[in-house]
């Protein structure tokens, strides 16, 4: 049974069963695991929806946490650029 957690993205949604693994919150479109679950029928909970995209619970390596991180980050600087040109 899929539980509606009821967390915003990035929280932390379940215990992680080893060391180097987070359970976070995330859209499925960043969530490696998603289309896996769906193939298995081992769904991933629910952490809420934003509109129609739904946020789960997503598990996440150490790697993986930090790949994320570093593309917000690279996100970021290009936004920040992008706006400094319009000014």
């Amino acid at each position: 049974m899929v539980k509606n957690l009821g967390l915003n993205e990035g929280e932390i949604c379940r215990k992680a069963l080893k060391a180097n693994q987070k359970y976070v919150c995330t859209p499925t479109r960043h969530c490696h695991a998603f289309k896996e679950s769906i193939r298995t029928r081992n769904y991933l909970d629910i952490c809420k929806f934003v509109g129609l995209q739904p946020i789960v619970c997503c598990p996440i390596t150490a790697n993986e946490l930090l790949k994320t991180k570093n593309a917000e980050i690279s996100i970021s600087a290009d936004e920040r650029a992008k706006t400094k040109n319009v000014q």
